[in-house]
């Protein structure tokens, strides 16, 4: 069964709208300035050739210029790290992808957690 999707209207638990969340991750991941949430990321963008801080930042920037706020999933294991996902079919990377990350803070701290092949199971 598919998980419901929310309208990008709705406000996140941190404050923002979808789209401000959107633009704030990619503000922040622009300028280098967030937190790796869970180290598996980096061999999560490393699969597809992004090795590195500075092609990291580069497959997150482009993750984060693919997806928009319709692509939003609510989680489906709430009890897990909570976040911001997003899964969808992915031009660049060709495959569908999932992306999750999180803002903390009245001025947000970017923290990143996963940016993989969405039918891809990680354990």
């Amino acid at each position: 069964m598919p998980i419901p999707r929310k309208k990008p209207s709705f406000r996140l638990k941190s404050g923002q709208t979808l789209p401000q969340a959107l633009a704030i991750a990619k503000e922040l991941t622009r300028k280098g300035l967030f937190e790796i949430g869970d180290p598996d990321i980096i061999n999560e963008l490393a699969e597809f050739g992004y090795l590195g801080r500075e092609e990291m930042i580069k497959g997150l920037l482009l993750a984060l210029s693919e997806v928009t706020p319709h692509d939003y999933s609510a989680p489906a294991e709430p009890h897990k790290i909570p976040g911001i996902p997003f899964i969808w079919n992915s031009a660049c990377f060709k495959v569908r992808m999932y992306l999750k990350f999180k803002l903390v803070g009245p001025r947000p701290t970017l923290w990143w957690y996963s940016c993989h092949d969405a039918l891809k199971k990680y354990e």
